[in-house]
């Protein structure tokens, strides 16, 4: 299976529609995910990366846990695309 077919089969499963649609539909401007395994978080923002038109900023418990998330979004997303702070 390549890449870009997981990041889809993820990004149409029915609680990836959900949260998108109250993002976009109920005017929400930030949303709180838990209890997300591995890199399920960084497939959900790949699968809608290209739909969002305002910044994405993703807040995570430490450096390590970021730099895994970043190198999960690079991965899937391309290195250009993806920032650490």
């Amino acid at each position: 299976m390549e890449l870009q077919q997981v990041i889809e089969f993820y990004k149409n499963r029915g609680q990836t529609s959900e949260l998108y649609s109250m993002l976009f539909n109920e005017q929400k401007k930030a949303v709180y995910l838990n209890g997300l395994t591995g890199s399920a978080s960084a497939l959900f923002i790949a699968g809608y990366f290209n739909q969002f038109t305002s910044p994405i900023l993703v807040l995570l418990g430490d450096r390590e846990e970021a730099a895994y998330f970043q190198n999960d979004l690079e991965n899937l997303l391309g290195e250009k695309r993806v920032l650490l702070f």
